[in-house]
């Protein structure tokens, strides 16, 4: 998957809340599925990152910052047609630094797919 076609997210923000928490529902499609059929764990860890950026963006800092350290814990698969739920909460946000975690999982029997810890800094670009 090119990283140019963020269309293939086609995902839905169910909830944002000024305090750093957002939902975001996306219907698993074959463009997000690995050679066995099942969501890719690369598709699933930019969803986690994407998830964790808006739930940053949401908590009223004015950047998103950018990823020091993305780790993914992957538990079950998602097949076509399924809609999964990326939940993302900022836990602590410093001067520097905000430390987000987010769960996806199916929306159908709240499954958990995988589990997200994203450490983003604010910091200038050298």
């Amino acid at each position: 998957m090119p990283l140019n076609n963020w269309h293939l997210l086609q995902c839905v923000v169910n909830k944002a809340t000024d305090n750093g928490h957002v939902e975001i529902e996306l219907e698993i499609a074959d463009e997000h599925l690995n050679p066995s059929g099942t969501i890719h764990g690369g598709f699933t860890a930019t969803l986690i990152n994407i998830a964790s950026t808006v739930a940053v963006l949401v908590s009223g800092r004015p950047t998103a910052g950018r990823s020091v350290d993305l780790s993914v814990s992957y538990q079950s698969a998602a097949k076509p047609g399924e809609i999964i739920i990326a939940e993302s909460i900022v836990q602590r946000t410093t001067r520097n630094l905000a430390f987000i975690s987010t769960k996806v999982y199916r929306k159908t029997d709240n499954r958990c797919i995988a589990t997200g810890q994203d450490t983003k800094t604010f910091l200038a670009v050298e």
